[in-house]
């Protein structure tokens, strides 16, 4: 949801299209393209989660 708020072209294309999918097949078809955050700059984080909201209240 951050990632959309801050740049739809993050979610919007694609199989899942803004979705959480589960390929649960033994051999997928499809790239993995899944990115596991293990640590966040806390700071950055917030400013990239207020300037989003700020973008998606200014759309809406």
């Amino acid at each position: 949801m951050v990632s959309w708020l801050y740049d739809k072209k993050f979610t919007d294309n694609g199989i899942s299209r803004g979705q959480t999918l589960a390929d649960l097949r033994k051999v997928p078809k499809h790239k993995d393209n899944v990115f596991v955050l293990k640590q966040v700059d806390r700071k950055k984080f917030v400013e990239t989660l207020v300037e989003g909201l700020e973008k998606l209240d200014k759309e809406v």
